[in-house]
């Protein structure tokens, strides 16, 4: 990440870094999460990197070295494909009945929370983080 953002830095243009709530772990609050929520990654090192690389492009950003926008995607759902092993994979959820499969959920607690959206949405989301249309 520090070398792409180097690299960046040369041209400065606007750029989008595409987050994941795996940042913030179990459980989340039960209305909107605000920057008073602190992050506290649960799932191996991934939420971990993601969340260190927001810390560092968001320095960047605050010091005028980088214009960068960073947005935290849900779960996409639903994703062609096997299913992942990772807690946030929910597309099979929905995936796995539509084909008349059984559907395994990821993980154990049945209290999970997790935001979806579609893969548009955050297509259309993307834009407009990128272009602000």
């Amino acid at each position: 990440m520090r070398l792409l953002a180097d690299h960046l830095r040369v041209s400065n243009p606007r750029s989008v870094y595409a987050s994941s709530q795996a940042v913030f772990g179990q459980p989340l609050p039960a209305g909107p999460l605000t920057d008073d929520f602190t992050p506290t990654p649960q799932q191996g090192m991934y939420g971990t990197y993601k969340l260190t690389n927001k810390i560092y492009l968001n320095e960047l950003h605050r010091r005028g070295f980088l214009e960068v926008f960073i947005v935290r995607l849900p779960t996409i759902s639903v994703r062609p494909g096997k299913p992942t092993v990772a807690a946030s994979s929910l597309s099979g959820i929905i995936r796995e009945p539509m084909y008349g499969l059984e559907c395994i959920v990821p993980f154990r607690d049945r209290e999970f929370k997790s935001f979806l959206t579609s893969p548009r949405t955050i297509a259309e989301n993307l834009v407009t983080a990128e272009y602000g249309e």
